[in-house]
């Protein structure tokens, strides 16, 4: 990844994560552009940053699972019988 690409995700406000999500490397290998290139993540970017700041379709789907109790598999995370 060249430094214009990753420096304009910064500038977007996007997290490590999810630079990392997007370019195919891994969170480990976005901090060492990172810190080559000499760049700085936003506040609160990176493992453990809230996923909910992220894209609106993720930050949809991370609510649903954490304030409502939705499963994958559809309905909630209550055990299925039958």
């Amino acid at each position: 990844m060249d430094r214009d690409t990753l420096d304009g995700w910064l500038r977007r406000g996007l997290s490590v994560d999810d630079i990392a999500g997007r370019s195919g490397h891994g969170v480990t290998g976005v901090s060492q552009l990172l810190r080559r290139f000499d760049l700085t993540p936003p506040q609160g970017s990176g493992v453990g940053a809230d996923p909910v700041r992220g894209e609106p379709v993720v930050a949809e789907l991370v609510r649903s699972y954490r304030d409502e109790g939705a499963s994958p598999a559809g309905g909630t995370g209550a055990a299925r019988t039958g």
